[in-house]
């Protein structure tokens, strides 16, 4: 167990495939380039990522990122208009965890999104949701709404669940250039109902960008 997860009591760790590292890079890289200082970033072998950072202004910050790669979705040989993150975590003892780990002390957010380097945006799922306590489950999200994203920046959208018994989410994406900010809504919507979520996120498309 490496020490940043190590330094979190009940934080569990979960095996990663490979190609995490390029998701670490470009949430650390999306940090630098809001003018954050990473301080300490934990090991890219495990998850879930922990990182600290220092904002422009001195602020001191933690994420704890349940980060997966985004992927377009497809049937047979044909692609659909639609990405998919497919969320596989499990402890290392092969144990799937039930709930993603939140700091009692509300001094790390926790994230839980999908990462695409390619098209420069995140996609950000409220971490108390229902898909969040089902592991191994996948979210959807169609071409129009990472259109929307790059067309504005920012965008959040009402996901229905399949089932009957599932609840309305809202998902929150965001270019690169945006992900400070999405920090920072995380942080303030911890405990929103689905609707006071989409309201704080059509509130926070408004604003500047962080470090501006």
């Amino acid at each position: 167990m490496h020490m940043g997860i190590h330094l979190l009591p009940g934080l569990i760790p979960y095996g990663v495939s490979p190609n995490a590292r390029t998701l670490v890079e470009f949430m650390r890289s999306a940090l630098k380039s809001a003018g954050c200082r990473i301080l300490f970033c934990s090991s890219v072998d495990e998850g879930p990522f922990v990182i600290t950072f220092e904002t422009a202004t001195d602020e001191r910050l933690g994420i704890v990122a349940y980060a997966f790669r985004s992927a377009r979705s497809r049937t047979g040989d044909h692609y659909i208009g639609e990405r998919a993150f497919h969320l596989a975590y499990g402890s290392q003892s092969g144990d799937v965890l039930q709930h993603l780990w939140t700091d009692p002390l509300s001094l790390f957010t926790t994230l839980y999104l999908a990462v695409d380097p390619i098209e420069d945006i995140f996609v950000s799922a409220d971490p108390a949701s229902d898909s969040a306590e089902e592991p191994r489950r996948r979210l959807n999200f169609k071409d129009e709404h990472l259109d929307a994203i790059r067309a504005t920046s920012w965008h959040a959208w009402e996901r229905t669940g399949r089932r009957a018994e599932e609840r309305v989410e809202v998902l929150v994406g965001c270019t690169k250039d945006r992900f400070l900010d999405l920090i920072r809504f995380e942080r303030a919507a911890v405990g929103l109902s689905a609707g006071h979520r989409h309201l704080l996120a059509d509130k926070t498309r408004a604003l500047r960008r962080s470090w501006t």
